[in-house]
């Protein structure tokens, strides 16, 4: 595989490694590699030809062993922290973090080592929004620890779940911010607790509606559509008195 591309994203350049390492049979393995005082050799992911120059180096040497690390900055991620930062007085931080909003499920660091002769090899990229993110997690160190101690019971947090998913609203919101929304006007006691309260009741009745709900309510609309079928009501009517629009009864008529 030749490295051609000069204009690499984090994850470009990150899929390129782990399928050459794949390629190669070189072993991949998710850790920390601690140097212990070992030489440390940087390849600099700025340099168009710096990857070719640590496969290279790898592949000569007969290197079975790659450790790499990867920073992916999840949607669950920013979902958690963002009820965190809103209670830091730090307005730039605050606006830091709305930066990240774009990189939900994307990597924003990555470093893979190769040990070799008692030296450490390492080519590494860094973007700058996982530099506002180690920030942001320094930050809320204290912040996150004292959360914890008051927070949500678990028991507690599927009873609200429960009953936000059979409420009737629930249905009708189709997105996290608007179910979130809901979940704060109807069981504003939840703010007593941490910043996370809200998301993790939400995760749970989007979890219930999806698995428990939202199919017996469609096998009794079905039901419903079938019976006044049999009663030779016609399409326009069945809509005016099951309240459905004409393309939910064509896909359960």
């Amino acid at each position: 595989m030749i490295f051609k591309q000069k204009n690499m994203t984090i994850e470009e350049q990150y899929d390129y490694l782990t399928t050459w390492a794949k390629e190669k049979a070189i072993l991949l393995i998710s850790a920390e590699v601690k140097t212990n005082k070992a030489p440390l050799i940087t390849f600099n992911a700025s340099e168009t030809n710096s990857i070719n120059d640590f496969t290279n180096l790898v592949s000569s040497s007969g290197g079975k062993a790659v450790f790499y690390e990867s920073l992916l900055f999840t949607e669950d991620d920013y979902s958690e922290y963002l009820g965190y930062v809103s209670k830091l007085e730090d307005e730039e931080m605050k606006s830091d973090f709305t930066k990240l909003e774009p990189y939900k499920n994307k990597i924003l660091k990555f470093s893979f080592h190769f040990i070799h002769y008692g030296s450490i090899y390492v080519f590494e990229n860094s973007s700058q929004e996982a530099e506002i993110f180690h920030d942001i997690q320094a930050t809320l160190i204290d912040i996150i620890h004292n959360a914890q101690a008051n927070e949500l019971p678990e028991d507690k947090a599927n009873e609200i779940g429960r009953q936000l998913a059979e409420h009737e609203q629930f249905s009708k919101v189709k997105n996290r911010s608007q179910r979130d929304f809901l979940a704060k006007k109807l069981f504003p006691e939840l703010a007593d607790y941490d910043g996370n309260a809200f998301y993790a009741v939400t995760q749970i009745a989007e979890s219930i509606y999806e698995i428990e709900i939202k199919p017996r309510k469609e096998q009794q609309l079905v039901q419903n559509i079938q019976q006044l079928k049999k009663e030779g009501k016609t399409k326009v009517v069945i809509c005016q008195e099951l309240q459905i629009s004409k393309d939910t009864l064509n896909k359960y008529y």
